[in-house]
This record gives C-alpha cells, sequence and structure tokens, in this order.
C-alpha cells in the first residue's frame, strides 16, 4: 500500500497547473471524497493522518497510535455522506475529537452528517460567532448530540500519551477583521513527527503565532487557506521548515487556487507537495520517526521547472495524468513552432516533438504559434 521516504527527504515541487480538462477529467467542483486508497486500520504505534480529497475544502482525519481519532473539518455540505462513508471504511465507530476550525461552509457543511453518523466526546470550535444557516446546523447537531464543546485557542493542548501531543497555536486573538483568521491551528505531534494542520489562517494569524513564540516546526504542513497567497508567508514557511505541504482543493475553482506565488515559494524551498485535486486523498503514515504515503498519492514532482530566480514565475505545466508532455512542436515552413492546447490549429497539427513546458520548448529554439 505504502511507498516509503524518509520524513528528512526533501524532493522537487509536485504541480503547476494541470489545463486539459479532457484528459484529466477536471471539474469545477464535485461531490464526495475522492476513490478511496488502501485504507489502514488500526495501526498500534502508528499515527494516520489522512487528508481527504473533498473537492474545494478541508478535511483531515487522524488515528492515534492508542486508536484514538480526530476530525479537523468535514469539508463543504455535498461532501457530507462522502465524508462519512469514508470514516466507516477505515473503521470508525465514533469520534474521540472533532475540530471545527471556523465557520466557513467549505470547512464545517459536512460535519452535521458526521455529527449523525458517530458519537462525538468532544468538540473544539474558536470563539467567533457567524449568522450563516450552515454554521447554526452545526450549532444544532452539537447541542443536539449532546457533544461537550471547548474552545479553540493557542494555548489549549492535549497529551494523549504514546509521545503524542496535540497543541492548539491559533487564534491568538480575539478581534479579527477575518474569519478565515480565526482558524483553529493544531500541531499534532508524535515523537520526532509533526503535522502542522492550518485551517484557513492567514498571513495575520501566521505573524501573530510567530510573535507568540509559538513551536510550528512540522514535517507536514496543510497550507493554509488552499494554497492561497493571502496565507503561508516566506517568515512562516522557513520557521515550519516542512518536508512535505499538502494543498486541499479542487481543480480549476473559481478563486484560482493554489496561487502561483504560493507554488514558486514551495519550488524554491525544494517541498515535496501534493495537492488532493491530482493526488486524491492522501494518507501519511509514521512510527514516530519515518513517514510512508500512499502510492496511490500522485506525485508530479520531478515534471516541475522551478524558476531560475527569485520573484521568477513558474512556468505552466501542461501534462496529461501519465505525466506526458501536451505541448505540441512541429517544424514547417514557417518555422520551429509550439502550439498549446485549445488553440485553434492544435487538434490538427501533428506532433513532431512533445514538451511539458513553454520554457521547455523555448529552450528548444521553438516559438509559440501566432494563433
Amino acid at each position: 500500500m505504502f511507498t516509503k521516504s524518509k520524513c528528512r527527504l526533501s524532493a522537487l515541487l509536485l504541480i503547476i497547473y494541470l489545463i486539459s480538462a479532457l484528459l484529466l477529467g477536471c471539474t469545477a467542483s464535485r461531490e464526495g471524497v475522492s476513490p478511496s486508497p488502501s485504507l489502514p486500520g488500526v495501526q498500534p504505534g502508528k499515527l494516520t493522518v489522512h487528508f481527504l480529497d473533498v473537492g474545494q475544502g478541508d478535511a483531515v482525519f487522524l488515528r492515534f497510535p492508542g486508536g484514538e481519532t480526530l476530525l479537523v473539518d468535514g469539508g463543504p455540505g455535498n461532501s457530507g455522506e462522502a465524508v462519512v462513508s469514508y470514516l466507516k471504511k477505515a473503521g470508525v465507530s465514533r469520534l474521540n475529537y472533532l475540530v471545527a476550525t471556523h465557520p466557513h461552509e467549505d470547512h464545517i457543511g459536512g460535519l452535521k452528517d458526521v455529527l449523525e453518523a458517530f458519537p462525538v466526546e468532544t468538540a473544539y470550535l474558536p470563539k467567533v460567532s457567524h449568522t450563516s444557516a450552515t454554521y447554526s446546523r452545526l450549532l444544532t447537531a452539537l447541542q443536539k448530540n449532546k457533544v461537550k464543546v471547548k474552545e479553540a485557542k493557542a494555548g489549549v493542548s492535549l497529551d494523549l500519551g504514546q509521545e503524542v501531543q496535540i497543541q492548539f497555536l491559533a487564534p491568538v486573538k480575539d478581534n479579527y477583521g477575518d474569519l478565515n483568521n480565526y482558524s483553529a491551528v493544531l500541531r499534532v505531534s508524535f515523537g520526532q513527527v509533526a503535522f502542522l494542520l492550518t485551517g484557513d489562517a492567514e498571513k495575520e494569524s501566521e505573524a501573530h503565532m510567530l510573535a507568540n513564540g509559538a513551536k510550528l516546526e512540522a514535517a507536514v504542513l496543510k497550507l493554509g487557506h488552499h494554497g492561497s497567497s493571502s496565507s503561508t508567508s516566506p517568515e512562516f514557511l522557513r520557521k515550519v521548515k516542512p518536508n512535505y505541504a499538502i494543498i486541499s482543493a479542487a481543480k480549476e475553482n473559481d478563486y484560482g487556487h493554489p496561487h502561483k506565488e504560493t507554488l514558486a515559494l514551495l519550488a524554491r524551498e525544494k517541498i515535496q507537495t501534493f495537492w488532493t485535486a491530482l493526488a486524491g486523498t492522501i494518507v501519511m503514515e509514521t512510527d514516530g520517526q519515518d513517514m510512508v504515503v500512499n502510492k496511490e498519492a500522485m506525485d508530479l514532482s520531478k515534471y516541475l521547472l522551478p524558476p531560475s530566480k527569485p520573484g521568477e514565475e513558474l512556468d505552466k505545466l501542461w501534462v496529461d495524468s501519465r505525466g506526458r508532455g501536451l505541448i505540441k512542436g512541429n517544424v514547417g515552413s514557417n518555422g520551429k513552432v509550439y502550439h498549446l492546447p485549445g488553440g485553434e490549429y492544435y487538434s490538427q497539427v501533428k506532433a513532431e516533438f512533445w514538451f511539458k513546458t513553454e520554457r521547455e520548448a523555448q529552450q528548444a529554439g521553438f516559438r509559440k504559434a501566432a494563433r
């Protein structure tokens, strides 16, 4: 099920934008969770973290060495039933802990279904009010199912024994102007390995965590706000020093997540990155020292051409699901010309060469077709 790699391993970044909707089956959003990888059952002595592919949203399931369970967010409302199904297939019968990072629908919409399907012992929510119907349904479900609710804020921690610690690093303050900055940020550590789960925390919250002296170092960083440029400042990333970055976002979403600025930053730092839209549900398992990642998680990092200098934008990566280039190059009466997918004559051109990026084509002496 798993391909093994060391926690300390850094590899080149995975993606940029894969644009061929026909070849990759891209959709703006979709219901449910991507096809499940081979799910591990209870693994004594192991921490298993599942980054569920719920489209444009967040849902992270953790099973601890002692068998305790934690769900951080539940994706948007249309993914609730699929999240429940996924948890049942993973052998979940109850949740010890539930965290709703903040009141946005793409994080808490699916939690009503979760609360109706499983007994939940304790829920953690940041102290912030919201008037949305989704948030109201969450509060009603918590009350109806008699779940103990506690405040999620910096300084709260849980000690599960067996070298497992859960620490809330944010929200640090209680007067943010943006709901994203109220996001509960968790650092989950087991032995020498830590995961940092940031919800939609943006740079303002990151700055407060840095100023607060929070212990941020982590092997795995779940990027804030789906890889938006409003999160993951260079200072924050350098402090976390992750080996792996996780982006939870849908293909071709309306927000352009993940943003090119964030991807460029990850590329410069040579952080191995997985994007749920491409990798599907990502399962990571650790014994507190080494890390394994489910083999089904597509990693396209080897196809990236990183920026050659700071501030340079990443090339768009034009590849199909097998990693083959999609840019057609041919030599004719007009010289060496390359054509991009979707171009006027793309389907009519016979490819004599295939390229993965425009830079690669240009370095080979080809110029872009005029139309």
